[in-house]
């Protein structure tokens, strides 16, 4: 009895939190939107634990007559009620992935034309199949990584394009948070053939899973 009295006093204390937390933050942007329109741009959100959903949700109606623009970027295959709430209250704009030629062009908007945008570009549209959001972490995982660096004019590849093409490149840390939580929810079962293909070392047909 004792445990699940500290159990329900933390969750209890942990709500009180929220709300003041939630209750502040609508504040805040009440009193930037007297002054100019706001947008609030949250990705993810389908990775969001139900107490952060339930809030969100509360903030945007809250907020529904100041001129606050909410953005929520999510996996459209991801289903659940509260996402199902959010949906109901917004403008639904389903992004499609990128081409190879986009990608290509997304690395030569930082690289410039040339072989390294066509290494790049290419190795970002195998990694990812188009994804903006993880092409973005990849390029980012490039920088961190010492394989883009800022020159006088612009920023550069400094290894061999085929390198990037063909070699092999750590997964960025960014990329792995993202997927983590996922990987978390796994049960036994779809967990063991995931570490099985983490080992395989080869790419595996959608008939053999």
């Amino acid at each position: 009895k004792r445990v699940t009295g500290h159990g329900m006093a933390g969750r209890s204390a942990a709500g009180g939190a929220r709300t003041k937390f939630l209750a502040g933050l609508g504040e805040r942007l009440g009193h930037l939107a007297r002054s100019r329109p706001q947008v609030v741009l949250i990705d993810d959100i389908d990775l969001a634990l139900l107490p952060a959903l339930d809030g969100l949700l509360q903030l945007v109606r809250s907020m529904a007559s100041e001129p606050i623009l909410f953005v929520f970027g999510l996996d459209a295959s991801v289903r659940s009620p509260r996402l199902d709430a959010v949906r109901a209250l917004a403008e639904v704009v389903e992004l499609q992935p990128l081409s190879s030629n986009e990608s290509v062009q997304l690395a030569a908007s930082l690289l410039g034309n040339g072989k390294a945008a066509q290494a790049v570009g290419a190795r970002l549209w195998k990694e990812t199949g188009g994804s903006p959001g993880a092409m973005v972490e990849w390029l980012h995982g490039f920088v961190n990584a010492g394989l883009v660096e800022k020159s006088t004019r612009g920023w550069r590849l400094v290894v061999d394009a085929d390198e990037v093409a063909e070699g092999h490149l750590d997964l960025p840390v960014s990329v792995l948070e993202r997927i983590r939580p996922k990987l978390d929810g796994l049960d036994l079962g779809d967990r063991s053939v995931a570490e099985a293909l983490a080992v395989y070392g080869h790419e595996a047909e959608i008939e053999v899973l």
